[in-house]
């Protein structure tokens, strides 16, 4: 044992490990010391922001009884392989295991309660971890970037999954979400291009935006029929998306949210949809059909535009709203209904519709004086 001093503050030096004068907080590690394995002593109870940082001795770290929180970096780019934390660390603070690229299988025991973001980021070995039923929330970043994560199942405690939690996981083909999950994050499953298949739990109230965005290998989703709102963008160039099942109660499909969806050829919209978001169908190259529901009011901005296998279309008799370039490049639309109800039409609308040769309207309505003035008399069709 030995006492040193440092900025007036004194420490003490074990075996070239640094703890501070009452022994119970790690403060650094020496990266000289060749042992792989090393015994946190019984009495240390927390351990200090970037303790083991840069590593690259260490194999494995057993943890002391009393150890209660681990901070921020402390073992950021270690060399570990396998991590087991015990139930009496309740708090793991931010980047603490991040790119750890050696580490293999982490096991979290009942307990541990509160985890900060990143925590696991670029962790690129990571294969398998086990999480406990006292965690209700994975932070943000908690998985980024694992790329050799391949499945996962989540405890039923789980309630939130933040931001870009598993973004960038290349290997991760399956994941069960819990029955109580509340909110998805923002970007949470974003680039996981071997992802196939997603369920999602009923009772969850958030999903945020491009969750599923560039999940180039997926192929279904399913919501549940409570869900009311989603966020922009979920499934933009999500190209193997063949098949999604929308909750009952959806009353808007958000802005970009199937924009280059390539393999999507039909969609069931369900009677409570009211809006269209701008782009929200764009480059849907492969979209034949598509039902419009009873109660629609508002088809957004460039809605379908580029749906080139699209070859007809029936507008409601309930929307009010057609936007700009709606349609456009739909080079396979030959005919397409617009009802006395819509009273707004955006410009280029059938911009490039080069098999267009019927626009069905009712004689003296919105449509009908709309497409007069804009030189385009000769298709149309009057229904009464």
């Amino acid at each position: 044992m030995k006492y040193v001093f440092k900025n007036g503050i004194c420490f003490i030096r074990v075996k070239g490990v640094v703890y501070d004068k009452s022994m119970q907080v790690l403060v650094k590690y020496p990266k000289n010391n060749d042992s792989k394995v090393f015994t946190i002593p019984s009495d240390v109870t927390s351990i200090e922001p970037g303790a083991f940082k840069k590593n690259k001795t260490l194999k494995e770290v057993k943890f002391g009884e009393n150890v209660n929180i681990i901070k921020e970096k402390a073992f950021k780019k270690a060399k570990l392989k396998n991590i087991i934390i015990p139930k009496d660390i309740k708090c793991i603070e931010k980047e603490a295991f991040s790119k750890c690229t050696k580490l293999k299988r982490v096991t979290m025991e009942e307990g541990v309660s509160e985890v900060g973001s990143a925590v696991f980021s670029s962790c690129t070995d990571l294969e398998k971890i086990n999480l406990p039923s006292t965690l209700k929330r994975l932070s943000s970043l908690m998985f980024s970037m694992c790329t050799s994560l391949e499945t996962i199942k989540l405890p039923s405690s789980v309630e939130e999954i933040g931001e870009s939690c598993f973004s960038y996981c290349s290997s991760l083909k399956s994941i069960t979400l819990p029955p109580h999950i509340k909110l998805i994050g923002e970007r949470a499953f974003y680039l996981d291009t071997s992802l196939q298949k997603v369920e999602i739990p009923a009772g969850c109230e958030t999903i945020e935006n491009a969750i599923f965005k560039s999940c180039s290998s997926l192929e279904s989703v399913t919501f549940p029929s409570g869900i009311k709102n989603l966020g922009e963008g979920i499934f933009v160039d999500c190209t193997s998306l063949k098949f999604v099942e929308l909750g009952d109660d959806l009353k808007v499909i958000p802005d970009v949210t199937f924009k280059g969806c390539t393999s999507l050829k039909s969609l069931v919209l369900h009677p409570a949809l009211e809006e269209i978001g701008s782009l929200a169908f764009s480059g849907c190259k492969s979209l034949k059909t598509i039902n419009l529901p009873p109660n629609l009011k508002k088809i957004g901005e460039g809605a379908f535009l580029g749906c080139s296998n699209l070859n007809a279309l029936i507008i409601p008799a309930t929307t009010t709203e057609i936007g700009s370039v709606a349609l456009r490049d739909c080079s396979s639309l030959k005919n397409i209904s617009i009802p006395q109800s819509v009273v707004s039409i955006g410009q280029k609308v059938f911009e490039n519709c080069k098999k267009l040769k019927a626009i069905y309207v009712e004689k003296g309505s919105y449509a009908d004086t709309f497409f007069t003035e804009n030189n385009m008399k000769s298709l149309l069709k009057y229904t009464n």
